[in-house]
């Protein structure tokens, strides 16, 4: 999947809740701003100069706290005192306090106990302050520098925890980002196992009757026109029925399963009733096929994707009885009521083309497989035996 799919999946994150380091670097630009306000204040109202050493407490206090929290933090509760002690209206001072914590917080600073000395420091400088003033230590100012560090911490660490789960939400996006190309990936290599044993089923089986028909031609020639006409024909039905088969896996990876690259309609897959068919035509290349094939149902209460598979599984170990065999395949093949039995056995000839790629039994494990059936292959005493055993409604557990 691409990057910018990806980005597309990601969810938006809010305008206000940027990273933690830009939260408290905003946090501490309006400290600034603030204390050089207040800077202009002092001289414009005469102020005693030890409030300008409070000012200076403020500023080191906001700036040391972007590495050192509790550093900036008592920094900033040191410029509030000296504030006071200058008899001077903390309100730009306390402030900072509360900017203070709202930006070590947001970056993971334990916010409860941040905001429990910030607090209690207040209360202390208000307390000791109306005192040494003879003022109300219940003055609306007291009270608001007394809370300014509980918004403070807490803003922060609601910012904090939202930003905690919107990250969550970009980490589960990103997760199922993941998660989807990883399931297309899988499901792309299915499919070319699959395609991969249709091809070996459909080329397999029609190969060995073109070659057999163009072998008999061969060896009529020139002797028995009707016979090589007969052959010819046959050998042509297989190429056509190769092409056609062929053509219908190749439509079906295009696009539209329900239709060829002509624009029709594709043939049905083959199933249960079928196989008769199919048997008819081994027959036809010379494998004698005895036993018992009782598709008298003709698979209408069998699923279909396990009546293809019953199909493809006779057809390959067919096409193995007739390529290694020695002319002779029993077959049996039951429907029950809620499975279906396949056999297929042949004795293995003395003399064969060798062992085959291997790629068939595979691909019938595969099918077998992919249904929840049960496959049993037995090569002993010069006899080739196929059992397969499908669930009659299609995939089980």
């Amino acid at each position: 999947m691409s990057t910018a799919h990806a980005d597309e999946a990601l969810p938006e994150r809010p305008f206000w809740a940027p990273a933690a380091n830009r939260q408290q670097d905003v946090a501490i630009g309006v400290s600034l701003l603030a204390l050089a306000i207040d800077v202009f204040r002092v001289f414009q109202l005469g102020a005693e100069p030890i409030v300008f050493v409070g000012i200076a407490l403020s500023v080191a206090g906001a700036v040391a706290s972007r590495r050192f929290a509790w550093v900036g933090l008592l920094m900033a509760l040191a410029g509030v005192a000296v504030a006071l002690l200058g008899s001077w209206d903390p309100i730009v001072e306390y402030s900072v306090v509360a900017f203070t914590l709202f930006g070590i917080t947001s970056r993971g600073f334990p916010p409860v106990r941040g905001v429990v000395v910030g607090a209690a420091a207040m209360v202390v400088l208000f307390t000791v302050s109306a005192i040494l003033h003879a003022v109300n230590p219940l003055e609306t100012d007291s009270i608001a520098g007394i809370f300014a560090p509980v918004a403070g911490g807490a803003s922060g660490a609601a910012f904090r925890l939202q930003r905690q789960y919107l990250r969550s939400l970009e980490i589960r996006a990103e997760d199922a980002v993941a998660r989807g190309a990883i399931e297309a990936e899988r499901r792309a290599a299915e499919e070319r196992l699959r395609i991969a044993r249709d091809l070996h089923d459909i080329i397999g089986h029609n190969v060995a009757v073109i070659s057999m028909h163009l072998g008999a031609v061969e060896v009529s020639a020139g002797a028995d026109a009707v016979a090589v006409e007969r052959s010819l024909r046959a050998a042509r039905q297989a190429v056509q029925t190769v092409l056609a088969e062929t053509q219908q896996t190749l439509a079906l990876l295009r696009a539209d399963e329900s239709v060829d690259a002509e624009g029709g309609a594709l043939a049905p897959a083959p199933d249960l009733a079928a196989i008769p068919a199919l048997i008819d035509s081994f027959e036809e290349i010379g494998l004698r096929v005895e036993g018992e094939v009782d598709v008298d149902r003709g698979g209408s209460s069998v699923d279909p994707g396990a009546a293809l598979i019953a199909y493809r599984v006779a057809q390959e170990a067919l096409t193995n009885a007739h390529r290694y065999g020695t002319g002779l395949a029993e077959v049996t093949m039951v429907l029950h009521d809620d499975s279906v039995l396949i056999e297929v056995s042949n004795a293995v000839a003395a003399a064969s083309d060798g062992p085959g790629s291997g790629y068939g039994l595979l691909g019938m494990r595969e099918r077998v497989a992919s249904v929840g059936g049960t496959l049993d292959v037995v090569e002993s005493d010069g006899a080739f035996r196929v059992t397969a055993v499908l669930p009659a409604t299609g995939v089980s557990g």
